[in-house]
């Protein structure tokens, strides 16, 4: 059995434009909070086939650096969002930000190169996690009158995951599972067996 969940670059743009504006924290050993970066909305979006999606937003940066604290508006900031699944079975899907490119024009190019390995320092450890393994396999007790039944358990075999120019989809292989109650009349080696549903 399959389930399949399709998102479409519109859906995405709407999950985005909830997630965005955000406040970056870009040194965890920055006591005064000098150095962050605020993602703005997003101004376009694109998807990447294979990969993800490709966002360009507004920001505004704050740095500080050998005693000078600038703080600037960046008019065009990419981030590239790429999805993949992770796990033996491929059952945990995970959303990762890389700044791929800012315009830091007005500053000096060891400057732009701290702040933009700063950021992906920081933005690779906010990486979004959702394990549908864990969360769709479950056990249902069924009533007394489905003896010589008792439960029924759905488990995740595997998940796949696709992006193409259109939006994102997730496919999962499902497998169904039948529990016999004890002490019905069935043989020793099906007694209290898991019966499976093969998909």
């Amino acid at each position: 059995m399959w389930l399949q969940a399709v998102v479409t670059q519109e859906d995405l743009a709407v999950a985005f434009e909830r997630l965005l504006p955000i406040r970056v924290d870009l040194d965890p050993d920055d006591a005064a909070g000098d150095r962050w970066l605020h993602i703005g909305p997003i101004a376009s979006l694109e998807m990447i086939p294979g990969v993800g999606v490709k966002l360009s937003c507004g920001a505004r940066i704050g740095y500080a650096v050998a005693g000078f604290h600038p703080e600037l508006g960046i008019d065009s900031l990419t981030l590239r969002a790429k999805l993949s699944l992770e796990g033996e079975r491929r059952d945990l899907l995970v959303l990762e930000l890389h700044l791929d490119d800012a315009d830091f024009s007005v500053l000096p190019a060891f400057v732009d190169h701290l702040i933009v390995s700063a950021v992906n320092r920081k933005l690779a450890t906010l990486r979004l996690t959702w394990n549908f393994g864990q969360f769709l396999t479950r056990s249902f007790e069924l009533p007394a009158s489905q003896v010589p039944l008792d439960a029924i358990s759905i488990g995740v075999k595997w998940g796949e995951a696709a992006v193409t120019t259109e939006g994102a989809s997730l496919t999962i292989s499902l497998e169904l599972a039948f529990g016999n109650a004890p002490g019905v009349d069935a043989t020793a080696d099906d007694a209290g067996a898991i019966v499976p549903l093969r998909a």
